[in-house]
């Protein structure tokens, strides 16, 4: 959903920037409204563009 590698999602979560819950010792769940959230939070006036 947010095209980030697994490495990017542990920083987010270590540093407090992505809610999650640790489901077990290998699996991590993540709302959708949280990345949702994380994603329009993230967004800045001017990045619309295409490449």
């Amino acid at each position: 959903m947010m095209g980030v590698s697994e490495r990017t999602l542990a920083r987010y979560r270590l540093e407090g920037r992505l809610p999650y819950v640790r489901y077990s010792l290998t699996k991590v769940l993540y709302r959708r409204s949280d990345i949702a959230s994380f994603i329009a939070s993230s967004y800045r006036e001017g990045d619309d563009y295409l490449e």
